[in-house]
């Protein structure tokens, strides 16, 4: 299920890719996810953003869509999948890079007070969310809960952010 939620995802931000007029140059898989790579062909920040959040919106109306077919027929798998697709949706929304909360990030900020201070803000964010994410697993482990998920997760973000803000988006 969560494969069919990712591919979800993605077609959403191929689809309004290609209603905005952006040309796709590529789409690779790799540690980080599906990544897509496109040529804007002069797009404004609101097209941008508007493919950025278009692959959590096609996960948050497959989330709503699932919770009505499980009302209907009490499906075990319509529900797991409106929670697979509930939490892409929230997760991706999340204001670090790689995920699309950050890119989101990224261009308003770029926009409102240029590359630098949007470099210093995805930064922050980013480490904000990886120092959140390795706290949340050295607590668990102190109560003797470990949770690789957390810490790969803590660990993912802080490299992202030693990379820089090298975004797929041209």
């Amino acid at each position: 299920m969560l494969i069919v939620s990712a591919l979800l995802h993605e077609a959403g931000h191929l689809l309004a890719l290609a209603a905005l007029g952006a040309r796709t140059l590529s789409i690779r898989l790799g540690l980080n996810g599906i990544c897509i790579s496109y040529h804007t062909g002069g797009l404004r920040p609101i097209g941008e953003c508007a493919a950025l959040a278009a692959g959590p919106a096609v996960n948050a109306v497959a989330a709503v869509v699932s919770i009505a077919v499980y009302d209907r027929s009490g499906s075990g798998a319509a529900l797991t999948l409106a929670g697979v697709n509930a939490v892409l949706c929230v997760f991706n929304l999340l204001p670090a890079l790689p995920l699309d909360g950050g890119k989101l990030l990224g261009v308003f900020c770029d926009r409102l007070a240029g590359e630098r201070a949007a470099e210093a803000v995805l930064f922050l964010s980013g480490m904000g969310m990886s120092s959140t994410l390795l706290f949340l697993a050295w607590r668990l482990a102190k109560r003797g809960i470990l949770n690789p998920f957390l810490l790969t997760a803590g660990v993912f973000f802080a490299l992202q952010c030693c990379q820089g803000r090298k975004s797929d988006v041209k």
